[in-house]
């Protein structure tokens, strides 16, 4: 074999070798190795395996996030369901619904985020159930934000309840997932004087009465349930 020959082939036997490097560099950690690191890692390091285990396919990466977003760690648990949110593929729903019952208000109100992110506008009865029946504010203020999002027509009744609530913060949220779903804004200040916002929601509720039942209503309707 020439010299020139021998070349060629330590050539490309390199190449094989660079090629086969690379093939693993960018395919990155093993789901079982990021699954170490997000069940037992530390600080930056085990969220940032979280992050990406939520985007893995595995049967072994899902049951391992399924475990995750009841992690003791509150902000484990918390990056977990934000993570798996920001995935938005629907068949990931039952991991971050399981959430919404958590004990922890800071895992429930990530929860009620995700599950509008991967659920799309069919998680609306269920969000306005959150808005209904959780106590507390934060809770309360993302489901708003999240039915704000999905322009879910069926909350305006409900979110118009909450434009009375003791919370600032609620109200906020309220007033801002009304104006998103109506297209109207009511120039409602959330931290006005309690007379002043008393005799504004009036004004709110006698419109959305009168809005109810013209031709408007049905535009509206037909058009926020296009989105998906």
């Amino acid at each position: 074999m020439g010299s020139s020959r021998k070349r060629l082939v330590v050539l490309i036997a390199v190449a094989a070798v660079v090629a086969v490097i690379l093939f693993f560099v960018r395919k990155g950690p093993s789901s079982s190795s990021l699954i170490r690191e997000a069940e037992a890692g530390k600080g930056d390091a085990r969220l940032d395996a979280i992050r990406k285990l939520a985007q893995a396919d595995s049967p072994e990466a899902v049951a391992a996030v399924t475990r995750l977003v009841h992690d003791p760690e509150t902000p484990v648990a918390v990056e977990t369901v934000s993570a798996v949110g920001r995935t938005r593929r629907p068949e990931r729903l039952p991991i971050v619904r399981s959430a919404v019952a958590d004990k922890r208000s800071e895992v429930r109100e990530a929860a009620v985020i995700a599950v509008a992110q991967v659920g799309g506008r069919s998680t609306g009865p269920e969000l306005m159930q959150v808005l209904q029946g959780d106590e507390s504010a934060d809770v309360k203020a993302a489901a708003a934000d999240a039915l704000g999002r999905l322009r879910y027509l069926d909350s305006v009744p409900l979110l118009l309840d909450l434009l009375e609530h003791p919370s600032a913060r609620v109200r906020r949220s309220a007033a801002a997932a009304i104006r998103r779903i109506w297209t109207v804004d009511h120039n409602f200040k959330a931290d006005a004087p309690e007379e002043e916002r008393r005799a504004l929601v009036q004004g709110i509720r006698w419109r959305w009465q009168m809005f109810c039942q013209s031709p408007a209503y049905g535009y509206l309707k037909a058009n926020t349930e296009k989105q998906p």
